[in-house]
């Protein structure tokens, strides 16, 4: 009975060593992040232009960004890339956020300011929403003073002109909600 024997081809195992040990290399490295992204753009955008107008600090400064990014791809101290990474995201968030907001928070001011002078039309009250325990629509409260003790009450808004009782005192007074 003939015996075969298998043999071992050099070339392919000395291939995969090299690729076992080039994953072992990555192994433990941060990799790329937004913050990379960006600087690999910024860095070929200033490189481009440093090439195009014949300036060559212009173009050594964009080298110097590419070399970064690198340098961050493959740096092992992950916690310190991460803090840099929130940073360059915080920083572009409140760019590109910063008309939303601003918008935002002008239409809250404005609510505000007209609530706060129906309020004042109608007496001492000012309007503050809560939330329903069943997770519901919000409910809106208008939140007066006794004139006897000074106890804040709390009423439904929109209800109209209601009499209220203190719950503190017991004086009733007219409030609108």
């Amino acid at each position: 009975m003939p015996t075969m024997q298998l043999q071992k081809d050099e070339g392919n195992s000395a291939g995969s060593d090299k690729g076992e040990k080039g994953m072992g290399f990555f192994r433990g490295r941060y990799g790329n992040d937004q913050f990379g992204i960006f600087l690999f753009i910024i860095s070929l955008i200033i490189e481009i232009i440093g090439r195009i107008a014949g300036i060559r600090i212009i173009y050594y400064i964009g080298l110097l960004l590419f070399i970064y990014m690198f340098a961050r791809m493959f740096s092992r101290n992950i916690y310190k890339r991460q803090n840099e990474n929130m940073a360059y995201l915080n920083i572009r968030n409140r760019i590109l956020n910063r008309k939303y907001f601003s918008g935002q928070r002008c239409q809250q001011r404005r609510q505000g300011r007209m609530e706060r002078k129906q309020a004042r039309q109608d007496g001492f009250g000012e309007r503050r929403g809560g939330r329903r325990k069943d997770g519901g629509q919000k409910i809106v409260y208008c939140y007066y003073y006794c004139p006897q003790c000074k106890q804040q009450v709390r009423i439904p808004a929109g209800k109209g002109k209601v009499r209220v009782k203190c719950p503190r005192c017991g004086d009733v007074f007219d409030a609108v909600s």
